[in-house]
């Protein structure tokens, strides 16, 4: 069964899509979310209700730089990391000029700067993937 993988990014072109290329090559089933949208900027997430693209997913890219973190209002990127853990999610977290905020369990959360090569990407969540997968299996 391929692992799926929610990508939270506030674009569908560019970077975004090379990334959702690499991870379908790498046999990935991607699913993509924009974040949360204006005019209010807050998700379901971000309010703690139930939100079904991260609960059928086995491991979310996060874009920390998202619509919201931009406008300075709403849910920021980093309420939705803690958002994810708390699902028991692994997470990439691809982080923003703003850096990231709090602490989060080091074996559930890889950073990368949001420059990172889309192969970085996709080696961060086939090792997430694969220790969830593990886990599951103990």
């Amino acid at each position: 069964m391929k692992a799926r993988v929610l990508l939270v990014s506030n674009e569908m072109s560019g970077v975004t899509s090379v990334i959702w290329d690499r991870l379908e090559l790498d046999g990935f089933e991607v699913r993509w979310c924009p974040g949360p949208m204006g005019p209010g900027f807050v998700c379901a997430g971000g309010r703690g209700d139930y939100c079904a693209l991260p609960c059928r997913s086995d491991v979310v890219v996060l874009d920390c730089w998202l619509d919201s973190d931009i406008a300075r209002r709403g849910t920021p990127s980093w309420h939705l990391l803690g958002y994810y853990v708390d699902l028991g999610l692994p997470v990439v977290a691809l982080i923003g000029p703003d850096g990231l905020r709090g602490t989060f369990p080091h074996d559930r959360v890889v950073t990368l700067p949001r420059d990172a090569t889309p192969q970085e990407i996709s080696i961060a969540v086939a090792s997430l993937a694969f220790e969830s997968a593990g886990a599951a299996t103990r």
